[in-house]
């Protein structure tokens, strides 16, 4: 849990700067996972009202439909499950 609270306070300072902002202000993006309720959800949120760009996400496509009303937010599909499955799927057939 610490690795993932760091690497958010990493991705919360480092600034991804606009292609095409004539302004040269600074936009800052962050992705985060289980937006769709709890902590993460509360994150979102916070982070959208401060003006971050927030990649967030879910599972569930009710959830990522609720977060794409929110501004400054992206919801994108997550699903840990599939990729420890794959992950799985793939050491097997390494082994045979």
């Amino acid at each position: 849990m610490r690795p993932i609270i760091l690497a958010l306070l990493c991705l919360l300072t480092a600034p991804v700067n606009a292609h095409e902002d004539t302004n040269n202000k600074e936009t800052r993006a962050v992705l985060v996972t289980g937006a769709s309720t709890g902590i993460g959800r509360r994150i979102t949120e916070h982070l959208a009202a401060k003006g971050y760009f927030v990649y967030a996400g879910a599972r569930k496509k009710e959830d990522l439909e609720a977060l794409d009303a929110i501004e400054n937010v992206q919801p994108i599909r997550l699903d840990g499950d599939d990729l420890g499955r794959g992950a799985l799927h793939n050491a097997r057939q390494d082994e045979t």
